[in-house]
């Protein structure tokens, strides 16, 4: 699940066992239940659920949604079993945030730049929710796109750390011209746009929208939201 090796590894063992320290190994002491423990991997190795919510424990915000999308988006797990697990732990420090990234995942959401754009530009300014990730069938195969507006011909794509690198970029143009091609509206945007502009972002976005035929009205964030400013 991460892509950097780990400078330590984590080990748990029996409480009543004692054993050496030794580098590069870091010990925790459990009561060893049945649920926690893969049946079938080896070396014997707790499930990819306890895993993920043991490793969060000492977390960051950034780091519990990065992990949270990255082991569901590769499918190692899903947000169901992830809910169900946590729901039999008596206590995380992160309960809260874990339980409202894995509802965004249910949306679809693959990435923490997608949960930024879901939770920063589309709720916080009235828009609609497009459909997330969704595979859609043509001449040269299934396509995806990280959001779609269906009703309004309009896509966005997100170019995220991970998903998008550098050296993909021509692949990301050439989806774009075909979608163009198409008669969608195409708008990418990247981490500084949705991270450090996400008004303008959403001025854009409905601006887009509004011309392919959406009869909402945005609503502003704040006094000083572009698209009150823009009103």
């Amino acid at each position: 699940m991460l892509d950097a090796t780990p400078g330590c590894i984590h080990v748990t063992i029996a409480e009543a066992r004692r054993v050496k320290p030794q580098l590069g190994l870091r010990v925790h002491r459990s009561a060893w239940t049945s649920e926690s423990v893969h049946p079938g991997r080896t070396p014997t190795r707790t499930r990819i659920e306890h895993s993920v919510l043991d490793h969060l424990v000492t977390a960051d915000e950034e780091c519990v949604v990065d992990v949270l999308t990255r082991a569901t988006q590769r499918r190692l797990t899903t947000a169901p079993r992830l809910e169900d697990t946590l729901a039999g732990r008596t206590r995380h420090p992160h309960r809260s945030l874990i339980n409202d990234v894995l509802a965004d995942v249910e949306q679809g959401v693959h990435s923490p730049l997608e949960r930024r754009f879901l939770r920063d530009v589309e709720h916080a300014h009235g828009l609609p929710c497009g459909l997330r990730n969704r595979g859609e069938a043509s001449a040269t195969g299934t396509k995806h796109h990280d959001v779609r507006y269906r009703g309004w011909s309009t896509v966005v794509e997100l170019d995220g750390r991970i998903a998008h690198p550098v050296e993909q970029a021509f692949r990301d143009l050439r989806r774009d011209k075909m979608a163009a091609l198409s008669g969608d509206t195409v708008l990418r945007f990247g981490w500084r746009d949705v991270v450090g502009r996400p008004c303008e972002v959403a001025a854009q976005l409905t601006a887009a929208l509004q011309g392919r035929g959406w009869p909402g009205t945005p609503r502003p964030c704040s006094d000083t939201c572009e698209l009150r400013t823009a009103a």
